[in-house]
């Protein structure tokens, strides 16, 4: 039975250093990716125009389906599935699904013409990493980071595997990508160690839980480059969850660190927008 081997867990950050609620990050390795021919291929549209861009992903039921003919029924991802639910904070906070947001944002990009070539970009809180995907495709080097290793083990690291030319994601010294999961405040440790800084950080749907704010902040704050660009693609009003773009707004204002700007909002269906993020 075919079993994915194409990533190599490397050392935990601050293993010996225990933070409540806090999943360590770890870092994961592309090694030769081959994708089986049983995994399910699918093409994501990203946009109705005439240029339309297509993205190859695997979707989310077939990334399960996998999982589970592999016999790996302990991962988080399972615990989710059984109480039908798309977030289990602390345990499974999304990923696999692919939110309205996240196609304002690629699209918002794309009009607005972003040049990527030769950046570092941060794809916050990635789930199947599309954001991330179009970013490498437009030249940047890209960190994907997700809360759970199971997201990127089977969701994004085959999907950029399926987009992105393989001699730019198994090579150490011109790597584009790089994988990491587990908790924002692990994240920042890690990267703080590294002195590695971004000239732009991506992410949407990330702001439906308050509690996260100030890790979300330190993220920002901490790996962003003094002239780097933030934006954040999230709905006005996340019901049931309290968070959303007012409340973060609010927050962000607080903490007197970066001014902000709303650059691109929707009213149909449910309100969403996009927020630029800049140091004072």
């Amino acid at each position: 039975m075919f079993k994915f081997n194409f990533f190599e867990d490397s050392s935990a950050c601050n293993k010996n250093e225990e933070k409540p609620n806090c999943k360590e990050c770890e870092e994961l390795h592309v090694n030769n990716f081959k994708l089986p021919p049983e995994y399910p291929i699918s093409i994501l549209k990203i946009n109705d125009k005439p240029n339309e861009i297509l993205i190859k992903h695997v979707a989310h039921d077939d990334v399960i389906n996998y999982i589970k003919k592999q016999g790996n029924s302990d991962t988080n991802l399972f615990e989710a599935e059984e109480q039908h639910s798309d977030l289990l904070s602390g345990v499974y906070e999304g990923g696999l699904k692919v939110w309205e947001c996240t196609f304002d944002l690629v699209n918002f990009l794309i009009e607005k013409d972003i040049n990527f070539m030769s950046k570092k970009v941060l794809d916050l809180g990635c789930g199947v990493g599309i954001v991330g995907i179009w970013a490498i495709l437009k030249g940047a080097t890209v960190v994907f980071q997700d809360y759970n290793s199971e997201v990127l083990k089977y969701a994004t690291i085959p999907n950029v595997s399926l987009n992105v030319d393989s001699q730019f994601l198994n090579t150490t010294s011109n790597c584009k990508a790089k994988f990491i999961s587990g908790d924002w405040t692990s994240f920042v440790d890690h990267f703080a160690k590294e002195n590695e800084k971004f000239d732009y950080i991506l992410t949407s749907e990330t702001i439906y839980n308050r509690d996260n704010y100030e890790k979300l902040h330190k993220v920002f704050k901490d790996t962003l480059k003094g002239d780097g660009y933030v934006y954040v693609a999230a709905k006005s009003y996340y019901f049931g969850l309290g968070g959303g773009v007012h409340d973060f707004i609010e927050f962000i204002n607080s903490q007197n660190v970066f001014c902000i700007q709303r650059c691109w909002e929707s009213n149909s269906g449910v309100k969403r927008e996009i927020i630029l993020l800049k140091f004072k």
